[in-house]
């Protein structure tokens, strides 16, 4: 005897939103021009625990307020220094 087949509605995108769309990210090279640093400085912020980074399935992706707020108070002028002697 065939059993009867159900089609299963998927919510509606506003309904199942994921924590991370919540999230508004940005790659390395976006935070570099948004910081106005180069890689080697991106990394030595992020060594230096002034800026976290994610590890997204081995993408880094790094929290646009977070480099928002790091631009605005300029506390990574030491590192980048730092980071363009290295």
């Amino acid at each position: 005897m065939p059993t009867k087949r159900t089609t299963a509605t998927r919510a509606p995108r506003e309904e199942r939103i994921e924590p991370f769309d919540r999230i508004d990210m940005c790659d390395p090279a976006g935070t570099c021009r948004l910081l106005g640093v180069n890689d080697r400085t991106l990394v030595a912020l992020v060594n230096a625990g002034a800026l976290a980074a994610y590890d997204l399935g081995g993408a880094i992706r790094f929290r646009r307020a977070d480099v928002r707020a790091l631009a605005r108070t300029g506390d990574y002028a030491l590192v980048r220094q730092a980071g363009a002697a290295a």
